[in-house]
């Protein structure tokens, strides 16, 4: 579809007449792409590359509620478009489900199930090895047609609602690029810009379930559910800042890759910048605005931050960096090696080699866990939590299965930092109390999942944008 124009009066819908599979009938295929899977990831589609819909220079679009599989390497390919509306839709298999590129904004993706490797023994999370997912890395890249996302995209301004899908075995979740070149400051707000990930449940993402590139401005990643994710939070190079991540919750029931091999089956929560980047702090490598984690919740078996070598090699990547963290009010324990044998709950450090004397600007404060080598780690690299807390009794109600409600007696009850957070514009935002005034650690409050209203209303409003006119008639009546 090219060129089509729709309004919020009556906008274009393409809507499934039935519930049957719309197949494609293709097999992916390692080789399609620029250069060789050996030398490289997967190219990024264009429009003359295989996609179940093209939508090219459209606007005011609704795709609702189609099942869709076996289409390589897109599902939905959008370029140069405004208010796209993707919902209730299922699908498998693809590099891309989505995929969006050159001026495309207002896209709201919602209530959608994606399940991108779909074979019975999860081969991608279990099995495979990461290098040939990947592509290049020293491999022979075969199986590097996985290298997409549910939701990619390359150099589009932003404006952009991702809430309530499902999103499973895949190597990503949501990728979005800003540019090949770094960006000013100045420009930072135009691109990749204004990005609401929320609600959405990820399971089993081989690689990052959340990964801006080069930059990101005014990111919020909020409320989701983590369940086997590699490298939950990539921020690997990225400049940019006001990002916000809380109320997430992540744990585990496996561990990724071939069982009993090491490289790339740890993963972390936060991946960072490394030293192969430029390590000034006012360089494009790291956050030149503030950006904070808070009031997450996460039962582990992989670091907080893990940089990959324990000393820097004479070429490639080492100690971790940032810039600007906040990080606070999070709850986390870890794994039982008696109840869950050492491969799956291996000890590593929870801050391995992490240059924090590096990272400008980065506090760690009102955190709560049962290992002591946090607080210990901090302390050796000259910042200690002042308000810190071990835990000596037990802090949510079952991590292990994904309750991360406080068990009773659990010391981060009502002793959470009551603060606010930076915002691009003037006003800060508040962390919202409870009752009581007070807040807990970790993601749960009295009345839910942590809330910071003058975010959440900046997604309300986005969305509200975005919902054709004919929709909301239609909820009104």
């Amino acid at each position: 579809m090219e060129k089509r124009q729709g309004s919020a009066e009556r906008p274009i819908v393409f809507k499934a007449a039935d519930d049957r599979w719309i197949s494609g009938g293709r097999q992916p295929n390692p080789y399609w792409g620029a250069k060789p899977p050996s030398q490289d990831a997967p190219s990024k589609p264009g429009v003359k590359d295989v996609a179940f819909l093209i939508v090219d220079e459209c606007a005011h679009v609704v795709i609702d509620g189609l099942k869709i599989r076996e289409f390589w390497p897109s599902i939905l390919f959008v370029k140069d478009t405004q208010y796209l509306q993707v919902r209730n839709c299922i699908w498998r298999h693809g590099t891309y489900a989505i995929f969006a590129k050159g001026n495309t904004s207002h896209l709201l993706i919602e209530d959608n199930e994606w399940q991108q490797d779909d074979s019975p023994e999860h081969e991608l999370w279990s099995t495979l090895d990461w290098e040939r997912a990947h592509g290049d890395e020293g491999s022979d890249g075969l199986f590097r047609y996985y290298n997409g996302g549910f939701l990619s995209s390359k150099g589009i301004p932003g404006n952009v609602i991702v809430r309530r899908n499902r999103i499973m075995d895949a190597f990503n979740g949501i990728r979005m690029k800003a540019s090949d070149a770094p960006l000013s400051v100045e420009q930072l707000p135009t691109v990749n810009a204004n990005v609401h990930i929320y609600d959405n449940d990820f399971v089993r993402i081989r690689d990052n379930p959340t990964e801006p590139e080069v930059s990101a401005y005014n990111w919020h990643v909020r409320h989701n559910r983590l369940l086997d994710c590699h490298a939950w939070f990539s921020f690997d190079g990225v400049t940019g800042g006001f990002w916000y991540f809380y109320g997430n919750t992540g744990y585990f029931r496996s561990r990724q890759g071939p069982p009993n091999t090491f490289g790339h089956t740890m993963g972390r929560v936060l991946k960072l910048s490394y030293e192969q980047r430029p390590p000034d702090p006012e360089s494009e490598g790291v956050p030149v605005f503030p950006w904070f984690v808070f009031n997450n919740s996460w039962h582990l078996r992989c670091p907080i931050i893990g940089g990959k070598n324990p000393t820097l090699p004479p070429a490639g990547e080492g100690p971790d960096f940032t810039a600007h963290l906040n990080f606070f009010n999070n709850a986390f324990d870890w794994c039982d090696v008696t109840r869950d044998g050492t491969w799956l709950c291996e000890c590593v450090d929870l801050m391995h080699n992490f240059d924090l004397g590096r990272s400008a600007g980065t506090r760690f404060d009102y955190n709560i866990c049962d290992r002591l080598d946090f607080m210990g780690a901090l302390e050796a690299a000259g910042q200690p939590e002042a308000h810190g807390l071990f835990a000596t009794r037990t802090i949510f109600m079952n991590g292990i299965t994904g309750d991360f409600s406080l068990a009773a007696g659990s010391e981060a009850f009502r002793t959470g930092w009551v603060r606010s957070v930076d915002r691009p514009s003037s006003a800060s935002g508040a962390l919202r109390p409870q009752v009581d005034g007070s807040l807990n650690r970790g993601a749960i409050q009295d009345y839910g999942p942590i809330e910071v209203p003058d975010l959440e209303a900046e997604a309300a409003a986005l969305s509200a944008e975005i919902v054709s006119r004919l929709d909301t008639l239609a909820k009104a009546q």
